[in-house]
């Protein structure tokens, strides 16, 4: 037991919109949604078929939400907060580019899934 409950807030929205506008976050976590439906037939029937499609599909090429939450969390984050966000291995290094885009955030961070793709971006918001 860490005993947490006062120290985490956790929120269920469209991105940030269901914080409140002058809370500043310490540490944004997402898995946005990020499949481009240009991709819909490469997606394993098992997935597909049974998760809801608001959770797996953006815009055509997958990066509309990643886009919106790059640029919230650089607004909304603490200066030294982090944005720690999945994306998949084919729109990987464009979701480099948004990030790397966004003069507020410093250099990001990759993390590698357990079979070796480039899964997570995580970056610090440096001013």
């Amino acid at each position: 037991n860490h005993v947490l409950q006062d120290k985490i807030n956790f929120v269920v929205g469209d991105l940030l919109d269901a914080v409140p506008a002058d809370v500043q976050p310490d540490i944004i976590v997402s898995n946005p949604p990020y499949i481009g439906r240009n991709e819909i037939d490469t997606v394993d029937r098992s997935v597909r078929d049974y998760e809801p499609e608001i959770a797996l599909f953006a815009d055509n090429e997958g990066c509309d939400v990643i886009s919106r939450l790059v640029q919230q969390s650089a607004q909304r984050l603490v200066i030294n907060g982090f944005l720690i966000f999945e994306t998949s291995p084919i729109i990987f290094d464009r979701s480099l580019e948004i990030v790397r885009a966004e003069p507020l955030f410093g250099e990001p961070k990759t993390i590698r899934d357990y079979s070796g793709y480039r899964r997570i971006i995580q970056v610090r918001k440096t001013c």
